[in-house]
């Protein structure tokens, strides 16, 4: 952004500030008190009531944000976390769906998933029955693949974004 400009030996300087800061960028205002922080993780909400997945989606997007997706240990624990301070002891909407082709896992982002250390099927998951095109996340952090159309509690993550 620049600033007004001053005269320095008859010559007019800029002053611009750094486009890069160390930080994240706080949370807007309407999110304080609402989004938990958790710091090295990011900022979630935890939405207790139940809506089917699509409706969820919605709900995140309504706040900029988008259903949770975890893409480390320090975001799992957040949301393992999370979940028990929220005495949830059943399943939430994950941002993980393979709504375009069965089996094909992507994430709310367009983001191919792949399980991993931080990203667990549970057992005999993910099991393609029938209509089953939407993931869940249970508190202990294990994932299974449901109908989109089941109502589940869910989680909005806000991205925070380093400049």
């Amino acid at each position: 952004m620049w600033k007004k400009p001053f005269l320095l030996f008859a010559a007019l300087v800029y002053v611009c500030e750094s486009a890069v800061k160390p930080w994240p960028e706080p949370a807007p205002k309407r999110f304080i008190g609402s989004y938990k922080y958790f710091p090295d993780a990011g900022y979630y909400k935890f939405y207790r009531f139940k809506l089917p997945w699509g409706e969820a989606w919605t709900v995140c997007n309504d706040d900029n944000a988008h259903l949770v997706v975890i893409n480390d240990e320090k975001e799992l624990e957040a949301m393992k976390a999370l979940l028990i301070e929220s005495q949830v002891k059943d399943w939430s909407h994950f941002g993980v769906h393979d709504l375009f082709v069965n089996t094909h896992y992507i994430t709310v982002d367009n983001k191919q998933f792949h399980p991993s250390s931080y990203n667990k099927w549970g057992p005999k998951e993910p099991s393609n029955k029938g209509s089953e095109n939407c993931v869940s996340i249970h508190p202990n952090g294990l994932l299974r693949d449901n109908p989109c159309s089941v109502a589940q509690p869910f989680i909005c993550e806000y991205e925070v974004q380093l400049q």
